[in-house]
């Protein structure tokens, strides 16, 4: 598996708690409560079967979008993509 895109971008989060964490993510989405950050990937079938994915890609059977992290909304407080 590798990435389809280049290096992901990075993405700090900071919590209500005043913690933060730095993810590697070509972006993210807000569903059912969660902040879902993913990699545009390049996977074979088998791989693929190993992913919890968000979506498949049309025109490139072996592209998806990878979900690397998932966080609840509500424990979020700012969401920023930081300098490379």
């Amino acid at each position: 598996m590798e990435c389809a895109v280049g290096v992901p971008s990075r993405w700090v989060v900071r919590f209500h708690s005043g913690e933060t964490i730095e993810l590697g993510a070509d972006g993210y989405t807000e569903a059912d409560g969660y902040l879902i950050f993913g990699v545009l990937v390049n996977a074979t079938t088998e791989e693929k079967d190993d992913l919890e994915r968000l979506w498949q890609v049309r025109y490139g059977p072996q592209r998806t979008e990878a979900i690397i992290a998932k966080i609840p909304a509500a424990a979020v407080a700012d969401v920023w993509a930081a300098e490379s």
